[in-house]
């Protein structure tokens, strides 16, 4: 009978259409569920209201965290019982300033060099580092994190990579995921940073304690090795030995003598005692690097440089305009200069200039070492100069630039005040004086304050208050050798040279070394 068996045949043909059917609905169904899974991964209910929906042609997300347990679960079934992504599981603790690993691989391993591979923080848009079609991408990346991660890739043939995170700040605290996607396959693996740290750890030290031996930074130097900078070379040593051995003579010279033991040899003793710290701050470590060949210095090592140099420059600036506030009472006032600068008045000179400095010094070094600083670590100078460093810094710092601007102006203008004041007085008091041979001497006693005033103030104000965009590294490395090197050697020799005290001291001594070597 026709009929029926046309029938039948109708059915037998129809059956595979439905079969189809049902295979391109189910199909899309389950599409929709993994890309609702992988931008949803905080919210799986989202992604199941979309499952109900045959032809699914949308989803949405929440932003409310819901069920984080289950977040994960259903993140890795969706990537199907054959592979899943494996983060560094639940949580993870890091202290402020430390590096961070979040390493993910898939399991059972498999090639990721071709997949989209995404760090997010919260959702998935937020980009912590996004790798795609083969390189890293910068533009995606949210600005927290510019500048801050390295992406390792040794082993992505294997499915494995690790992403680090620098100098991790409290305002990375929060849920992380880890995202692999390709054309057939999509996993979710997320975990919470927890930050701990105190106001001292903020500042900066426990990265002193923890990160010295990793994060070193890398001193360029002055020198090359070519036969003229060695040349070079040698006469710096030469300059640092006799600021060494003239600064230490003169401080052993001024303490030993009685008839040196007066306010204007304390202050010159002071003097010396600066240089000498200021010349063994940063020639040292220049020379071990540019001999040994190894230009690094550690986070601590670099942070006591900063430290110490922004004291002992602060100190003998202050120290400088005081001593001329001692010639003026000596010029103006010669009666009255032992009561006007009694043992008290030194003391207190000498007191305020060395705490001015250690405050100054401390406050900068713990400032601009809570800085953190971007995978490129080489500083452009020959020691750990503060504004060559805050180059380096992976945040905008140019707010701090701007206060420290300012505090070199104080710095070194109030101390200038101090001497242009003084020496405005003592002119005054030089031309009302009759006798020519009294104003020789006054001005033989200011010549050599004047002198090493010069020297220091010139240097100093060039590199620190001239616009940035006139400063070139090189001109600073030139200047700075002037004045931490060069004028630390000719202090003791412009004090002393023309001083009879002190050539008188020397030739004392020199004289009780011969008397005894004769016994």
């Amino acid at each position: 009978m026709p009929g029926p068996q046309n029938r039948g045949t109708k059915e037998k043909g129809g059956k595979p259409d439905e079969e189809e059917t049902q295979a391109s609905v189910a199909s899309d169904a389950l599409l929709s569920l993994v890309r609702a899974a992988v931008d949803c991964p905080s919210n799986p209910e989202a992604a199941l209201r979309s499952l109900h929906q045959f032809p699914v042609t949308s989803y949405d997300c929440f932003p409310a965290v819901q069920s984080q347990s289950f977040a994960n679960g259903f993140a890795d079934s969706v990537a199907g019982d054959e592979f899943k992504v494996l983060g560094p599981g639940e949580s993870l603790m890091a202290l402020v300033g430390e590096t961070v690993e979040f390493p993910c691989h898939l399991s059972p391993y498999q090639d990721a060099e071709h997949m989209e591979i995404r760090w997010f923080q919260t959702q998935v848009s937020n980009v912590v580092y996004l790798y795609q079609e083969q390189q890293g991408l910068s533009s995606p990346q949210m600005m927290q994190f510019r500048n801050r991660t390295i992406f390792e890739a040794n082993d992505i043939a294997d499915g494995s990579v690790i992403l680090h995170i620098l100098s991790v700040v409290p305002s990375d605290e929060g849920q992380y995921g880890c995202r692999f996607l390709s054309h057939n396959f999509s996993g979710v693996a997320t975990w919470e940073l927890e930050v701990a740290g105190d106001l001292l750890q903020q500042l900066g030290m426990v990265r002193w304690l923890n990160q010295s031996s990793t994060y070193d930074f890398i001193l360029l130097g002055i020198f090359s090795h070519n036969p003229t900078d060695h040349l070079l070379f040698s006469v710096v040593m030469l300059v640092f030995t006799v600021a060494l051995c003239g600064n230490g003579l003169l401080i052993f010279l001024i303490y030993t003598d009685p008839r040196l033991h007066t306010p204007m040899y304390l202050f010159l003793s002071q003097l010396s005692l600066m240089d000498l710290m200021l010349v063994c701050t940063n020639v040292p470590k220049m020379a071990i690097n540019f001999l040994s060949g190894r230009k690094s210095i550690s986070f601590v090592g670099c942070s006591i440089q900063i430290g110490l140099f922004v004291c002992l420059v602060g100190s003998e600036g202050l120290l400088l305009g005081l001593m001329a506030y001692d010639r003026y009472v000596a010029i103006s006032h010669p009666l009255h200069y032992p009561v006007l600068m009694n043992q008290k008045v030194c003391l207190q000179i000498v007191g305020s200039s060395w705490a001015f400095g250690i405050v100054d010094g401390l406050v900068q070094m713990l400032v601009v070492m809570s800085f953190p600083y971007c995978n490129l670590r080489e500083v452009d100078h020959f020691f750990c100069e503060m504004l060559s460093l805050l180059k380096l810094a992976c945040v905008d710092t140019s707010l701090f630039e701007k206060v420290v601007f300012v505090c070199c102006v104080f710095m070194l203008l109030f101390p200038f005040s101090i001497i242009v004041a003084s020496y405005a007085r003592i002119l005054g008091a030089v031309l009302r004086m009759h006798s020519t041979q009294s104003r020789k001497k006054a001005m033989a006693t200011c010549s050599s304050h004047l002198t090493a005033v010069s020297f220091f103030y010139g240097a100093a104000m060039f590199i620190y208050l001239r616009p940035r965009r006139y400063r070139t590294p090189s001109q600073d490395k030139v200047v700075s050798i002037f004045y931490t090197v060069l004028t630390p050697m000719l202090n003791p020799l412009i004090y002393s040279l023309r001083n009879r005290d002190v050539i008188g001291a020397l030739q004392k001594g020199l004289d009780r070394c011969r008397v005894g070597s004769q016994h």
